[in-house]
């Protein structure tokens, strides 16, 4: 058996694809990292960043309405649309170099972009290259990942996400009271 390409092949550039693929090269893996679309996944680009934007400027909008609560004269924000999507804009270009492709190759990180599958289990193939790996890390966000389970081995994803329930529904019914009783 030949040796694999890669230490780790990361198989999703959001926010944990990213973390785990810089903390394998801080270790001294050789890492490939995966992404169909662009890095920073959705956190960055339709999630986390834009929607935590938008509730700031509503906070404030709130608090200038109630400014009285500090002393100060309440004002009626005026808000503008336009003015506040180009501070998303702004926000999310901010925060993009960090997690840009020309970063993560300068740390090392063998950056692929490309829809894939696995061959084999120590296989990943995206557009026509096989990448070997002694381990991977599937972290595609909830669906995509589930998907791809479901290619590696069904009977296994079986176990995990029973007939009788959809993912969805597993993750409501089971996950979340777990998650929540640890807060």
């Amino acid at each position: 058996m030949a040796k694999p390409e890669f230490d780790l092949v990361v198989i999703g550039g959001g926010a944990g694809g990213l973390v785990v693929a810089a903390g394998g090269v801080a270790l001294g893996a050789k890492v490939a990292l995966v992404e169909k679309h662009k890095l920073g996944g959705d956190c960055l680009w339709y999630g986390c960043v834009p929607s935590k934007t938008l509730l700031k400027s509503a906070r404030i909008a709130h608090e200038m309405r109630h400014a009285d609560r500090w002393a100060l004269d309440p004002a009626p924000p005026q808000p503008d649309l336009a003015r506040v999507m180009t501070r998303v804009a702004g926000v999310i270009e901010s925060i993009e170099p960090n997690d840009s492709p020309e970063r993560f190759r300068g740390l090392g990180v063998d950056v692929i972009f490309g829809a894939g599958r696995f061959v084999d289990p120590k296989t990943f193939e995206v557009d026509g290259r096989r990448l070997t790996a002694k381990a991977f890390v599937i972290a595609a966000g909830a669906i995509e990942s589930a998907r791809i389970l479901l290619e590696i081995n069904r009977s296994s994803a079986e176990l995990m996400f029973p007939r009788s329930a959809s993912i969805g529904r597993y993750l409501s019914d089971r996950g979340w009271p777990e998650v929540a009783q640890k807060w």
